[in-house]
């Protein structure tokens, strides 16, 4: 294989990136005439969810409340800029055209 192309799967046609996407497509799209679809194990599913939040990192109590209160400060600050903006071309619209509220 040469450096720098993509490896290609022989009599596929496509790279191997092109022939994953379409095997998820298959598997995840709902039964089409023909199409074999993967059995689905619940049990397995959960217990795979299960593993999957164990190594989750979750944030501290003072981080949650952080990024909170950030969020909220700086959406007031948005919604502040907004309405001095709007007021500003509403005032604009009145001087120029004698219209709006």
């Amino acid at each position: 294989m040469r450096r720098g192309r993509r490896p290609r799967i022989p009599g596929a046609g496509g790279s191997v990136e092109q022939v994953f996407v379409v095997a998820v497509f298959v598997v995840t799209v709902p039964s089409v005439k023909g199409a074999v679809l993967a059995k689905f194990d619940p049990a397995l599913y959960v217990r795979e969810v299960r593993q999957e939040v164990a190594r989750v990192t979750w944030p501290s109590r003072k981080e949650t409340l952080i990024t909170t209160g950030l969020v909220l400060g700086l959406s007031a600050v948005a919604a502040v800029f907004f309405l001095v903006v709007d007021q500003i071309i509403a005032f604009a619209m009145r001087m120029l055209f004698g219209v709006g509220g």
